[in-house]
C-alpha cells in the first residue's frame, strides 16, 4: 500500500496561480505573497531570500507548488504557537 501524500487544496493551488509564472514563484513572488497575503508589512527581499534559503530552495530557483504547499503548512508557519505547554493541570483533582 502506498503513502498517502497530500495535495494542495484548490484555494493554494489558486494562491500559487496568482503570485506565480508558469509554475515557479520567484523571489520577488513570494517577497510580495509575504506582504499582501500574509500581511507582513515589513517584511524585506531579504525576509523571502532567508525563508527561501529555510525551506530548501536554493539561490536563483523559485518555489514550485509542491514547496509552497510545504512552507504553507510547516510549523514554522504555523498561525498558532506549538509550544504551548500544558494546557490543563493533569495533577489536579478531577472533582473540583
Amino acid at each position: 500500500m502506498a503513502p498517502l501524500q497530500a495535495e494542495a487544496p484548490a484555494a493554494i493551488k489558486a494562491l500559487f496561480a496568482d503570485y506565480s509564472d508558469n509554475g515557479i514563484m520567484t523571489i520577488d513572488h513570494f517577497h510580495r505573497f509575504l506582504i499582501e497575503i500574509q500581511k507582513q508589512l515589513d517584511a524585506t527581499r531579504e525576509d523571502a531570500i532567508a525563508l527561501f534559503q529555510q525551506i530548501g530552495v536554493q539561490a536563483g530557483q523559485g518555489l514550485d507548488l509542491y514547496g509552497f504547499f510545504k512552507y504553507i503548512f510547516d510549523d514554522f508557519n504555523s498561525p498558532l504557537p506549538l509550544n504551548r505547554g500544558v494546557h490543563h493541570d493533569m495533577n489536579a483533582p478531577l472533582s473540583q
